[in-house]
C-alpha cells in the first residue's frame, strides 16, 4: 500500500494516494492490533475465528520491509533473526522457526527449509531497519550454504 501511495503521488493522483494512506495506516493497525503476540516477540497468522495462530513463520518479517511496528516490537522481532532458537539458524531465515513442532531442521520445504526470495526479504527488512550487520552475516550464512550446497551436489537448489 505504501508503494501504491508513492505511484499515485508520481502519476498526479492526490486522491488515489489518500486513499492508499489511510489503507496503509488501517493495515499496520491491524497487524499491530491483531497480529502480535506478545508472549512470543512475534507475528502471526490471524485465523478465520478472529484467533492469532501459534505458529512463527518467516512471514512475520514482512512487516520489517513495511515498516509497520513501533520501534520496540521491531527491536523484539529483529532479535528472533539472531535467535538459534527461531530464526538464527546456521544457513540463514527457515520458513518455520527451529522451536515450532513440525520443524524439520532438515529444510522439509516449508517446515524449516530456507528459501532464497524470503531470506532476501528479510534481508531488505533489516537494511530498511538500519540493521546493516544483521543483515550482513545472515547473508553471509546463506551465501556460504548455497555454495557449499552446489559444491556437494552440482546444482541450485529451490529451497534448502
Amino acid at each position: 500500500a505504501q508503494l501504491l501511495v508513492r505511484i499515485a503521488d508520481e502519476l498526479g493522483q492526490p486522491d488515489a494516494a489518500r486513499d492508499m494512506a489511510h489503507e496503509a495506516a488501517h493495515l499496520a493497525r491491524y497487524v499491530n492490533e491483531r497480529l502480535w503476540d506478545e508472549a512470543s516477540g512475534m507475528l502471526v497468522d490471524g485465523l478465520p475465528d478472529g484467533a492469532r495462530s501459534p505458529v512463527k513463520t518467516v512471514g512475520a518479517f514482512w512487516a520489517l520491509l513495511a515498516d509497520l511496528l513501533p520501534p520496540e516490537r521491531r527491536s523484539r522481532l529483529i532479535a528472533q533473526l539472531d535467535n538459534p532458537a527461531t530464526f538464527g539458524r546456521p544457513h540463514g531465515v527457515p520458513s518455520l522457526a527451529a522451536d515450532q513442532p513440525h520443524y524439520h531442521p532438515r529444510g522439509g520445504y516449508w517446515l524449516g527449509g530456507v528459501w532464497p526470495p524470503t531470506t532476501y526479504m528479510a534481508l531488505r527488512g533489516l537494511t530498511r531497519a538500519g540493521e546493516d550487520a544483521l543483515a550482513h552475516r545472515i547473508a553471509r550464512r546463506h551465501h556460504d550454504a548455497v555454495v557449499a550446497t552446489f559444491a556437494a551436489t552440482g546444482t541450485i537448489w529451490e529451497n534448502y
